[in-house]
């Protein structure tokens, strides 16, 4: 009898505790509960704002992925130019650009250098969106060859690295060329990937003398 009523009142007694211990910790800790409801917020914030992010992210593509890759579809090759019958064969599906990129060195005419991305467009160069040039200026007139130089369109840094101005001569390797106009923006820069030297535009056919473009070329082609 003795042991049934102890164990009994050990029985009640232990949700009594419980209770008391939790009212205890309810009384001190209301003020660390507030800092976990707020964390839980903040989360929730944050898994949100990534979920944006990432929509705008996707519309973005999807409504501007033709003018960020320069066409419908974009190839390249490493250390060789296209054959004709792969032309031939893209041209019959569409219009076509095809531009060189390579890096080089260009000097000034006092013999400051830098390092450029050069790259060599044809006159269908863009095919999609515009490329933005200070001063405005007709592709096919930017590039134009005169008194025996191509023109080109440069980075701003470029100017400020070398000390130049619109209208000034640099040579790359020993063909000549002028700066006619500040590019802002490209249409398909993403389609290049990343450029780590400043970026100097000019004809495709400037890198048409035997060995300029020679052995290290990105030759790329595109779509619309």
């Amino acid at each position: 009898m003795s042991v049934a009523s102890e164990a009994a009142a050990g029985g009640s007694r232990a949700p009594s505790l419980a209770l008391r211990y939790a009212l205890r910790e309810l009384r001190s800790g209301l003020r660390g509960f507030y800092v976990f409801i707020a964390c839980i917020a903040l989360g929730v914030m944050a898994i949100a704002g990534v979920g944006s992010v990432a929509a705008s992210l996707s519309d973005g593509l999807t409504r501007e992925g033709r003018t960020l890759l320069g066409g419908d579809v974009a190839f390249s090759l490493i250390q060789r130019e296209a054959r004709p019958d792969e032309v031939a064969f893209l041209r019959s599906r569409g219009e076509v650009s095809v531009a060189a990129t390579l890096r080089a060195m260009t000097r000034s005419a006092d013999g400051k250098l830098a390092l450029v991305e050069l790259k060599a467009v044809d006159g269908n160069y863009p095919l999609l969106g515009e490329l933005t040039l200070d001063p405005k200026l007709p592709v096919a007139d930017l590039l134009a060859e005169r008194d025996g130089a191509f023109g080109a369109a440069v980075d701003s840094t470029l100017l400020a690295r070398l000390d130049l101005k619109l209208g000034d001569r640099v040579t790359i390797g020993n063909a000549p060329f002028q700066i006619r106009s500040v590019v802002g923006a490209e249409p398909d820069k993403l389609a290049g990937g990343v450029g780590l030297a400043r970026a100097f535009w000019s004809a495709r056919r400037a890198c048409a003398p035997p060995g300029f473009c020679s052995p290290a070329v990105w030759y790329a082609g595109s779509i619309g």
